[in-house]
């Protein structure tokens, strides 16, 4: 599958390998606002993937949740622009897994 990557970058790359490579892609994505929330999207996800302990992560979680709900509804997404492209993916696999943290905290044990 062909992936516009960056400005004027195509690629062929499949979803298996941008899943298993979305701290390359984080990297790689040259947007002005994703820039201003980069480092916490790290810093939430490195704290979140480093605990094993649910209720260690929720409050992070809540937080990573709060910056990709912002990020996705951006109004300068570009479907055609290989960065929004990449950003979007990066940020859906990120809130599916918070929401996935705050789903477990809620069950009963």
């Amino acid at each position: 599958m062909a992936i516009p990557f960056g400005k004027n970058k195509v690629i062929q790359i499949s979803k298996a390998y941008k899943m298993n490579n979305t701290k390359n892609l984080v990297n790689q994505i040259e947007c002005s606002i994703f820039s201003r929330y980069e480092a916490d999207i790290i810093e939430l996800s490195t704290f979140i993937n480093g605990h094993e302990v649910i209720s260690k992560k929720v409050d992070k979680a809540h937080e990573l949740l709060r910056i990709t709900d912002i990020l996705l509804s951006c109004k300068k997404y570009d479907a055609e622009n290989g960065d929004c492209e990449n950003c979007h993916f990066v940020l859906s696999l990120r809130k599916e897994t918070a929401r996935m943290i705050i789903d477990a905290s809620q069950m009963p044990c």
